[in-house]
């Protein structure tokens, strides 16, 4: 067995132990990961390593970046999933009308979630053109809505 297998077994090791005694398992996989990396590397790049790692992590533009834009992606189909399930005659009956329109208004909510996500997708490779079209057509759809509901009329929505 190599030095790195030794390690990697002891980690194990010594992660489920300091669970088992209720250490948080983030701190748990610090000590570990910084314990197993000094085993290897020796403590001089183990230390060095934890001093400068932290800042890089909160300063890494791509890391803060990535969960918001699978945030909003996962929050968009959270929404779209009941909008889905109750586009059918049935769940219109049983819903009422005011109560299944007032649902499905969530379709403006996930319109500008997509956006964003699109936005947050593109943002990483300076190729937002296409979302900020997009985005103007969303804002003039939208705008038109507006003008129509403030007019009074329905703007040729469905009347369910």
């Amino acid at each position: 067995m190599s030095t790195s297998d030794l390690v990697a077994i002891s980690g194990f090791i010594a992660l489920f132990a300091m669970m088992a005694v209720r250490v948080p398992i983030g701190i748990a996989m610090g000590v570990v990961g910084v314990s197993g990396f000094a085993a290897i590397a020796g403590w001089g790049p183990a230390l060095n390593l934890l001093a400068q790692s932290p800042i890089r992590t909160v300063t890494d533009f791509n890391l803060t970046l990535i969960p918001f834009f699978i945030l909003m992606g996962v929050l968009a189909y959270a929404l779209l999933l009941p909008l889905a399930l109750t586009s059918n005659n049935a769940a219109i009956r049983r819903m009422r009308g005011a109560n299944w329109q007032a649902l499905h208004r969530l379709v403006y909510l996930v319109a500008g979630f997509a956006i964003v996500h699109f936005l947050w997708m593109r943002g990483t490779k300076n190729d937002v053109l296409e979302v900020w079209i997009y985005a103007l057509i969303l804002t003039a759809l939208m705008a038109w809505r507006l003008w129509h509901w403030n007019r009074g009329s329905s703007g040729g929505s469905c009347s369910h």
